[in-house]
């Protein structure tokens, strides 16, 4: 029983992974046809925002909380769709694998994060990562050579810094609560409000001029939301140190779609770079992981 819970938990941290790499994959494939990442942000946000909330009626959650957790969370939306937003228009400039390893410093500059504000320790471990990855990247992006894009690394970069803020800030808020979803929805709420403020302070709303750019355009937010829902529920399953572990695929993910779908490749040496910067998140989370440490 327990080796059967396990297995299916397994596999469904796998569709989420799964599902967080082929929607950025998919934004690509929706750029080509014409569309900006303003336009997929809004749509992104506001058809995850009708999936979530039809979800959780039908499973019956309640969606009421205390007034102040629903105003940080609000805030919180804000961040993730500003968060969102640089990812998405960084996928214009790098490769989608690129730009998910870029990404996944998150869980370093999480560390970073909690050390600086007091609130942990920054271990000796955290800086062998740290440094790991970081030259893991620079080996990844190829930043010596003449295809380096500043401007796509920027833009992720500045996702990542973004996504470390918004999971220490929610991780406080969602320990107030008996079930984070609700809070997630209440997030995509007000970063729907932004979205669409941004597409009409802009007036742009360009949705792609082609079926295979529309039904992608489409494909992007729905498998955000299966992504979303299908990790809480492995959270449920195995727990959310397992889960984490596992969500490291995506990165993977990433590269192999980049390049079946994209025709995207890595070099033999970014790859090796690639390697090295998923095999330090791992160590991370798993120094963290082991008694007497912190869940990562």
């Amino acid at each position: 029983m327990t080796v059967s819970r396990s297995a299916a938990g397994f596999l469904v941290v796998l569709a989420s992974a799964l599902s967080f790499a082929g929607n950025t994959s998919l934004a690509v494939i929706a750029y080509r046809a014409g569309t900006d990442p303003i336009s997929m942000g809004l749509v992104r946000f506001a058809l995850v925002l009708v999936i979530l909330y039809v979800y959780l009626r039908i499973i019956g959650i309640p969606l009421g909380m205390p007034k102040r957790v629903r105003n940080i969370a609000w805030v919180l939306g804000v961040l993730m769709a500003a968060q969102s937003g640089f990812l998405l228009a960084s996928l214009q400039h790098i490769n989608v694998g690129l730009a998910i390893l870029t990404l996944y410093l998150y869980p370093l500059l999480v560390g970073i994060i909690v050390g600086v504000t007091g609130e942990e320790r920054i271990s000796r471990a955290l800086w062998v990562c740290l440094a790991a990855a970081f030259v893991g990247l620079a080996l990844a992006l190829d930043v010596t050579g003449a295809n380096f894009n500043p401007t796509g690394v920027g833009l992720a970069t500045i996702a990542a810094v973004l996504l470390a803020f918004l999971i220490v800030g929610s991780a406080r808020i969602i320990s107030q609560a008996p079930d984070s979803r609700p809070i997630t929805l209440q997030m995509h709420v007000s970063g729907s409000i932004g979205w669409i403020v941004v597409c009409l302070a802009l007036e742009r709303f360009n949705p792609p001029d082609t079926t295979v750019g529309m039904l992608a355009f489409i494909g992007v937010p729905v498998l955000y939301a299966i992504a979303i829902t299908t990790f809480f529920v492995a959270v449920g399953m195995i727990g959310s140190v397992k889960s984490s572990m596992i969500m490291n695929i995506e990165p993977v993910a990433s590269i192999a779609f980049g390049f079946v779908l994209l025709g995207q490749t890595l070099g033999g040496l970014q790859l090796a770079g690639a390697a090295l910067v998923i095999a330090a998140i791992v160590a991370l989370k798993y120094w963290d992981s082991r008694p007497g440490r912190r869940a990562g």
